[in-house]
This record gives structure tokens, sequence and C-alpha cells, in this order.
């Protein structure tokens, strides 16, 4: 199945965990959200992730997270391997370029 995907590219670091507060997904929302704080941030629906090596979490909520916000896509040089297996489980493309 072919699907063309497109939007903004954003640059992240490896480290997810600091897009979220503990325990919770309420740092990432989507644009459409009216309850954005000033520490949240904002992905428009479509949006495409930039990653460098081993980007990802163990924790399936991160996953759950980007997903909630209408992330399309994720491109890495490499994810964590339960991160990976969570995206994949859950429908969000991951795409590992090693030039990310």
């Amino acid at each position: 199945m072919k699907r063309q995907i497109g939007g903004r590219a954003i640059k992240l670091d490896r480290d997810i965990r600091k897009l979220f507060q503990p325990g919770t997904k309420q740092s990432l929302q989507s644009e459409n959200n009216d309850s954005q704080t000033d520490q949240q941030l904002v992905f428009p629906k479509g949006d495409i992730i930039i990653a460098g090596r081993n980007f990802g979490s163990i924790d399936e909520t991160m996953a759950e997270g980007l997903i909630s916000t209408g992330i399309a896509c994720i491109i890495a040089i490499s994810f964590s391997r339960p991160f990976y297996r969570n995206c994949i489980n859950l429908g969000l493309p991951l795409i590992e370029n090693g030039e990310a």
C-alpha cells in the first residue's frame, strides 16, 4: 500500500521524554486544542518529525502522545526497538534514514 505523506518537517532531539510532563501526555497538543500553555509543543496535523539516532522511548504512551497530536510520520537515523514496535503497532509510519 502506497501513501503520500506531506507536511512541515520538525527537527527534534532523540530524547522525546523532554516533550512530556512526567506521567502525562499534556505537553504534546495538536494545533486545534484551545487549552495550550507556553510549555506545550504544538504540531499542526500532518507534521513530520526528523530525529537522530535511537529516537524514542520504551513507554508506549510516548508513541500514543505523538499520534494524538496528528504527527504524520517520523524520520530518524534509527529508532529504539520498543518505540519502533509501539509505533508500528499503533499505525504511525516510521522511516529509518542514515542521513536524517
